[in-house]
């Protein structure tokens, strides 16, 4: 009977200290929100770059350059600072002529059928972010090892605005470079016979941004 009634009052003792220390409880909360990133990108003259009359002289046996058309701008305003990085589509990828080994000849289009006009490059200068001077870079592996304040638009390789000229995207509101095209007629071998009635360039490139996380 002792046994038992010292585990009795052993149990008493703890349900009494229990109740002592009784108290009141506060709830403890996390809270935020995560806001998703707007982006609206805009081109100055609907990204149309112009060469107008073309001489026919400019058909060669060789690669002849056609021209330079500069005042193209690309803007890109977001709503939040975010990185920003973007890859270059050619559209008319099976009418480039040549190979510049950065993937940076754009196709100028088809004539007799199957021939090729040329290339044509894209070059962006003066590169920004929230206004300040910002180098760029292209890469194919993740690693920013080319960085620069002059770039070609590079198809097969993201290219963006660095946080430094060594590592790191930059992160901002506001993105902001210059562009110009830069023509190239090819050789008259590579367009499948004489151009015989008037021929429209056709280049046309796509640039995809992306942002956020």
């Amino acid at each position: 009977m002792k046994k038992n009634l010292l585990q009795l009052t052993a149990l008493s003792s703890l349900l009494l200290s229990a109740a002592a220390l009784a108290s009141e409880s506060a709830e403890v909360k996390v809270i935020g929100e995560i806001s998703a990133v707007n982006c609206e990108v805009s081109v100055s003259n609907n990204g149309v770059f112009d060469f107008e009359k073309i001489k026919q002289s400019s058909v060669t046996d060789v690669i002849t350059p056609i021209g330079r058309v500069d005042g193209g701008v690309v803007r890109v305003k977001c709503s939040a600072p975010t990185p920003l990085t973007f890859t270059a589509t050619d559209n008319r990828a099976e009418s480039a002529y040549g190979s510049s080994g950065l993937g940076s000849n754009f196709g100028l289009g088809l004539v007799n059928k199957t021939g090729k006009l040329g290339y044509y490059q894209l070059r962006f200068t003066q590169p920004t972010v929230d206004g300040v001077e910002t180098p760029m870079f292209a890469t194919d592996d993740g690693d920013i090892n080319n960085v620069t304040g002059l770039l070609m638009a590079q198809q097969g390789r993201r290219m963006g605005w660095a946080a430094s000229k060594t590592a790191g995207v930059s992160i901002g509101k506001d993105f902001k470079f210059g562009m110009n095209a830069t023509a190239y007629m090819a050789p008259k071998s590579a367009m499948n016979g004489a151009l015989t009635e008037d021929v429209t360039l056709d280049g046309s490139a796509t640039l995809e941004f992306g942002f956020g996380l």
